[in-house]
Parts: structure tokens; C-alpha cells; sequence
């Protein structure tokens, strides 16, 4: 069938009458950079640290989003290991039938393992300054294991006192321990007792005592203890690692928390 050119064009007016207005096409900037939205930031919470002082107990607030309450405890354990000795072993003699109650080696080194093992696996605040405490304590427990380990064996080997990196603190006195020249031994135990009267509140009594010990039969045994424990042991304990317990390592421990109550008892 056809139809005509009159009913086409009157079929074009209408359709074209009948469309919607078109909307205008969104243009997308491929350019453009995405906008970023803000993720809210980890709300702050708190929460009560409690612990002991020597004569105090503390509530301590602190904020739960930078510590937890486990290593604020390991920072404390921290805290208490300064400014004391690391190690509980005996090491040392102040006269010559002490000797055999000294530690062993085995008991020492057992020591030395367990506590070692148990300050490295310590958790504590994440900050560089506790970790650097943590660090120096480390040293100085190994600095202690050396010097312990020595020592004990110098009091019936003194050989032992050769040829380790404390030997250079005290050539003088290995060599009146280790020569075998009973003059050199004495001379040195009496240089020893010369330089403690200086420091001492009582002179006369050292004195006395050196006399006395230095005329006994057993009187070798005498000096080796005297240059060994106050000799020895003493010069280089001033040269080994040590981490102080004073008012500004406190004060650091302290600004973990924003508030502090404490009760005391008396003193």
C-alpha cells in the first residue's frame, strides 16, 4: 500500500511535535580529581592504669588509643629494672671461706638466660625513648654476665683475668694476681688498703686488719680476696653499663598518663 507524500509530511510534523525536549548531556571531566572523603579519626578513650610506688599507690588515666594497659605494666617493669643490680647471683667473696658459696657457672649462666630472654620478650611503650632504655638494659645485664663470670673463677684461677676485654682497666693488678711473686701480691694489697683508708670513716681499722690478714698462714688467700672483690671487681664495675633510676626517668614515665591520683602512707 502507499501512502502519500501529503500523509508522510503531516506524519513527520506530528511525530516531531510529539518528542520531549531532550536533556542536556552531562559533561564528565575525566580530568577532574576524585574527591578524597574524610575518614573520622579513632576517637580517643581512656582507662585506669593502677600501680605501686615504695610508699605509694596510683590511679593513673591514660589514653587507650596510643598504649595499652600491658605496656604501660612492661614499661613500669622497665622502669623498676634501673639503678639496680640485674643479676641476683654471688659473685663475689669478702674472705676466703666465702669462696665456696660463690654461684656457679651453670647457675649463672641459667640466670643469665632466663632474664635475658625475659627482658627481650618484655612489651613496652612504642616510643624511642623506652626503647633505647630497654636497649641499655640489655647491655647492662650482659656487661653484669661478663663480669660475674669472671669473677667468680678469679678468686682459685686468677688466669682467668687475661686476655678478656676488662683486662685493660687493671694490668697492674692482674699482675700481682697472676705472676706467682708472693712480694708483688702483698705489695699491691697494701697499695690497695692505702688508697680505701683515704675514703674510709675508719683508717686505723683497715690497717689493723690488713696486719693481721697479711701475717695470718693463709694470708695469700687473704690478698687475692682483697684485690679480687675490692680491687678488681670494683674498677671494673665503674666501667661497665649502667641505667640511672633518677627524676628524669620518672618524670618521663609520668607523662604517659594525663592524670594521676595517688594515696601515700607516711613515711
Amino acid at each position: 500500500m502507499r501512502i502519500s507524500f501529503t500523509a508522510l509530511f503531516l506524519l513527520s510534523i506530528i511525530s516531531g511535535c510529539s518528542n520531549p525536549e531532550k536533556e542536556p548531556e552531562k559533561k564528565i571531566d575525566f580530568f577532574k580529581e576524585p574527591e578524597n572523603k574524610a575518614v573520622p579519626a579513632e576517637k580517643d578513650s581512656t582507662a585506669v592504669f593502677k600501680w605501686e610506688s615504695e610508699l605509694c599507690t596510683h590511679e593513673s588515666t591514660f589514653n587507650t588509643r596510643l598504649y595499652t594497659e600491658e605496656e604501660l605494666r612492661g614499661t613500669r617493669q622497665l622502669l623498676q629494672m634501673t639503678g639496680s643490680v640485674l643479676l641476683e647471683v654471688k659473685d663475689v667473696a669478702f674472705k676466703p671461706d666465702q669462696i665456696a658459696d660463690l654461684s656457679s657457672l651453670k647457675e649463672l649462666d641459667l640466670e643469665y638466660q632466663t632474664k635475658r630472654k625475659q627482658l627481650q620478650n618484655l612489651k613496652i611503650v612504642n616510643d624511642p625513648y623506652w626503647i633505647k632504655i630497654k636497649e641499655r638494659l640489655l647491655a647492662a645485664m650482659k656487661d653484669e654476665y661478663d663480669l660475674s663470670r669472671i669473677c667468680i673463677q678469679a678468686y682459685t684461677t686468677p688466669n682467668v683475668l687475661k686476655g678478656n676485654r676488662f683486662s685493660k682497666y687493671c694490668p697492674d693488678l692482674i699482675t700481682a694476681l697472676t705472676s706467682g711473686d708472693s712480694t708483688k701480691l702483698i705489695a699491691a694489697w697494701k697499695t690497695l688498703v692505702e688508697e680505701q683508708c683515704k675514703k674510709n670513716a675508719s683508717p686505723d681499722y683497715l690497717m689493723e686488719r690488713f696486719e693481721r690478714e697479711s701475717h695470718d698462714p693463709d694470708w695469700m688467700m687473704y690478698g687475692r680476696v682483697e684485690l679480687v672483690t675490692f680491687g678488681w671487681s670494683n674498677r671494673v664495675n665503674d666501667q661497665i653499663v649502667h641505667v640511672k633510676n633518677d627524676a628524669a626517668i620518672n618524670r618521663k614515665f609520668d607523662q604517659l598518663f594525663l592524670k594521676t591520683h595517688s594515696e601515700c602512707d607516711e613515711p
